[in-house]
């Protein structure tokens, strides 16, 4: 016995079009890849992310102390030490960021991927919008296997690229927003 063709509801279809062009409009013009400056700024982050580790853990370490009182010296004593504190945070997460996404674009086969994934979290924040169910699993996963549109990626039955996209944008990893 056959099923019945999988078909998309109205809301369905506007929720997937409005993914896609938001999707297409997002990448539409970036520029072509330079695969060694992104390798060269990819090392750059991961070297600087583990010369701050010392300096970048919870609690407040020697090493870590000290160049918080060496920063504030340098700017008279401006900030407090707190400040301070939440810079070297910040450029860590700033670091991490730049280190995944350059190795989207360096990593051979993981180019396509990462667009892939973009594009399942860009579906899903669509769905969710118009008051749908986002799973892996379900009428969201064969709605994205089975559309088709001009200028994103394929999920060609592929459930377990879906479960990793989702555990993705669970993890902190945004689609684009525009």
């Amino acid at each position: 016995m056959s099923r019945a063709p999988f078909k998309l509801s109205e809301i369905e279809r506007a929720a997937l079009e409005e993914a896609r062009r938001q999707f297409v409009a997002f990448h539409e013009g970036l520029p072509l890849l330079q695969p060694k400056a992104f390798a060269a700024l990819r090392a750059a982050a991961r070297s600087t992310l583990q010369a701050l580790e010392p300096f970048s853990g919870p609690g407040l370490s020697a090493n870590r102390q000290r160049l918080l009182v060496r920063m504030q010296d340098l700017e008279l004593r401006q900030k407090l030490q707190a400040q301070y504190s939440d810079l070297i945070t910040n450029s860590a997460h700033c670091l991490r960021l730049i280190e995944l996404a350059c190795a989207a674009e360096v990593k051979p086969g993981q180019k396509g991927d990462e667009r892939a994934h973009t594009w399942i979290r860009t579906a899903a924040a669509s769905w969710r919008r118009a008051g749908l169910t986002v799973t892996a699993t379900g009428r969201f996963a064969r709605a994205l296997q089975d559309y088709a549109g001009q200028g994103i990626p394929g999920i060609a039955g592929d459930r377990d690229q879906i479960k990793l996209a989702m555990r993705g944008e669970m993890q902190g990893t945004s689609a684009p927003v525009k």
